[in-house]
């Protein structure tokens, strides 16, 4: 019994000196990892356009827009609001965009027009793309105005007859007939056709000399002349004999 006793005690004394080991640390509590925020949903891609009124660019129906553009050409703004990052382009080369590429939010999109020197309309699409969402410009462009008239001249025998004249225009034209064609030279009118057919009747010459004549076509494009040559009957050229005609 004596030696439970002793060795209890130097149990107990073991474990006094093991407590007051200044050696000994206490195990640290752990610091808790912090659970990060949640992130944020990404927002659904749109395009809206946002057109002020008094401008050129008209908004329709199903979001899209749409320009008509002189053929001087320009520049014009569509306004648009994107909600993540977009891109612009033109699928002809005449019609530029300004800028053509951004983050969300508000846009001033510009485009650029070139002149128009050809005689007929022209159209070009610009388009915005945003993620999944995409919207369209539609741009057309009025021809320049113009008119081409063909032959430049006739040549007409004594006999006279029936001609017609091409005219190739977009402007509305008149015709005038000069003073010194009047009473042989009368315009019959038009044909409307994609390029007009202008009828012209040239009267017999029954003079002893060849006569000349021009035609004058007018518009805001401009004018074109025709002249008309007509030659004389050579059988009524005058015979002299001796000083005197014959």
């Amino acid at each position: 019994m004596k030696k439970f006793f002793q060795i209890l005690s130097l149990l107990l004394l073991l474990s006094l000196a093991v407590a007051c080991d200044p050696e000994t640390k206490p195990t640290p509590t752990p610091t808790p990892t912090p659970t990060p925020p949640p992130t944020p949903p990404t927002p659904a891609a749109s395009i809206t356009f946002s057109i002020p009124s008094g401008s050129p660019v008209s908004l329709g129906t199903d979001g899209n827009a749409s320009v008509e553009i002189p053929a001087a050409g320009g520049t014009v703004t569509a306004p648009f609001s994107a909600t993540v990052a977009w891109s612009a382009s033109s699928n002809n080369s005449w019609c530029t965009v300004s800028p053509a590429s951004g983050s969300a939010g508000s846009v001033q999109l510009s485009l650029t027009i070139a002149q128009n020197t050809t005689y007929d309309d022209r159209n070009a699409t610009v388009t915005i793309s945003a993620g999944s969402a995409s919207r369209r410009i539609a741009v057309k462009q009025l021809s320049a105005a113009g008119m081409q008239v063909s032959p430049a001249s006739l040549e007409v025998p004594h006999t006279g007859g029936e001609y017609e004249i091409t005219v190739q225009h977009n402007v509305d034209f008149t015709i005038t007939v000069d003073e010194s064609a009047k009473g042989w030279v009368s315009v019959k009118g038009t044909k409307a056709l994609t390029t007009d057919k202008v009828g012209i009747t040239v009267s017999p010459n029954d003079g002893v000399t060849a006569r000349e004549g021009t035609l004058t076509f007018k518009s805001n494009a401009g004018e074109a002349t025709v002249k008309i040559v007509q030659a004389f009957d050579s059988g009524n050229e005058p015979i002299i004999d001796g000083g005197e005609i014959k």
